[in-house]
């Protein structure tokens, strides 16, 4: 469990959060919902420790992240296989993570781009990469900022079915209010 007591941030004059109050429960997936320019990505940020908190306290919060940021943080003018081996080369051995990569593309439906470079992929294909290479981190917690923003339905059916298979705490922040009552143990909604 993560706790969140009184947390406030700001940027210059503009504050983002005021004393928010949040329990993260383990092993749950806790979706962040709200509007653009609330709040959610920066409350990402923090529990990620990316960010610093002006005040408040964060109780439980040394864990081992993967983050699935909404920018493209993908290697340019790289192979997507390539993409995959500088994240996670010097965690598997490269037999493991050959087989891995495969079965993970496969179920992405992008085992045909596994040489093609970054630069001739959809910004729906580049999310699923950035998908995949966090989902292959081993992580106790998986944050995800937007993750269906640049996918189509199958493919947001093929995350969700992934994302609740997997036994570690979950944090999501979406738009997509039918996605997040389908997959979310819990809702947080910042105003």
């Amino acid at each position: 469990m993560i706790l969140l007591k009184n947390i406030y941030k700001s940027y210059g004059e503009e504050n983002v959060l005021k004393g928010l109050n949040l329990e993260i429960r383990e092993n749950k997936i806790t979706c962040i919902i709200g509007k653009s320019g609330i709040g959610k990505t920066t409350l990402l940020s923090i529990l990620a420790n990316i960010e610093q908190i002006d005040s408040g306290e964060i109780i439980n919060n040394n864990h081992k992240i993967s983050f699935v940021f909404q920018r493209d943080t993908l290697l340019p003018n790289t192979k997507v296989i390539d993409n995959f081996k500088y994240i996670l080369g010097e965690i598997y051995d490269k037999e493991k993570l050959g087989t891995l990569i495969d079965k993970y593309l496969e179920k992405f439906e992008m085992a045909e781009k596994k040489y093609e470079y970054k630069e001739n992929l959809s910004g729906g294909m580049v999310q699923r990469i950035k998908i995949i290479q966090a989902l292959l981190y081993p992580s106790d917690i998986l944050i995800l900022d937007e993750p269906f923003k640049e996918l189509d339905e199958e493919m947001k059916e093929i995350l969700v079915t992934e994302l609740k298979k997997i036994n570690k705490t979950i944090i999501i922040s979406s738009h997509d209010l039918d996605l997040v009552k389908n997959i979310a143990d819990d809702i947080v909604e910042l105003k």
